[in-house]
């Protein structure tokens, strides 16, 4: 069945700070924490990295926040682990994303789901069929919210001259980096979508994923 969904976000809504970092023996990941729900509510803290601990991996997003728990719940449910999950995002996701355009008139601002631009969603953990950590990024910038995975794209938003170094697992050149992340979106009028707040750093090993939320940007 082909699923058309016309999902196309404003560009202010869609300033989620989303870094990742990977390696075969490790990687890091690390969001803000301030979001716009899609009901029209004020930015606030929200989750934007969701940890399945049984499956060993995290699934982060930019652009509809508010699904991440629907999406990780799904995965949950039916014991999905890193590589079957990405094999079925690009079919699934879609189809979530229809059933909440359905509801938009009651649930969610028709304002906030109205003139879009893009959503990313990262996997990350471990690989049972690469036999190591692997990330899987995938993004839509269709009408038709259609995700195709990308390639070395780890800093969203890009912003010239902001990258991790040579220690891309340093926590302070993380937060240094997101920290210019963020002035560059103030300065650029992205003020209304809801950003910054706290970094939630995420550090994944093959047999442990720990969480650090402590740090302000």
């Amino acid at each position: 069945m082909e699923v058309a969904v016309r999902c196309r976000l404003p560009e202010s809504v869609v300033m989620t700070i989303l870094n990742f970092h990977c390696t075969k023996q490790r990687a890091v990941l690390a969001v803000d924490t301030l979001a716009a729900p899609l009901n029209g509510d004020p930015p606030r803290a929200m989750s934007k990295v969701v940890v399945l601990p049984a499956q060993n991996f995290v699934i982060a997003g930019r652009g509809f926040v508010d699904l991440l728990a629907s999406f990780a719940a799904a995965f949950q449910m039916k014991g999905d682990d890193l590589d079957s999950a990405a094999k079925e995002i690009p079919d699934f996701v879609p189809g979530v994303l229809q059933q909440t355009l359905a509801r938009q008139t009651t649930e969610y601002s028709v304002d906030r789901l109205a003139g879009a631009t893009s959503m990313d969603i990262v996997l990350l953990g471990w690989s049972k069929a690469a036999g190591h950590i692997v990330a899987r990024h995938f993004r839509s910038d269709d009408k038709e919210c259609r995700l195709t995975e990308r390639k070395h794209e780890s800093l969203l938003p890009a912003v010239p001259g902001v990258e991790l170094g040579a220690k891309p697992f340093d926590r302070a050149a993380m937060l240094r980096a997101m920290r210019a992340q963020y002035r560059w979106a103030k300065e650029s009028g992205h003020e209304g979508g809801g950003f910054g707040g706290h970094m939630v750093y995420v550090d994944i090993r093959k047999d442990a994923i720990s969480i650090d939320s402590s740090s302000a940007i």
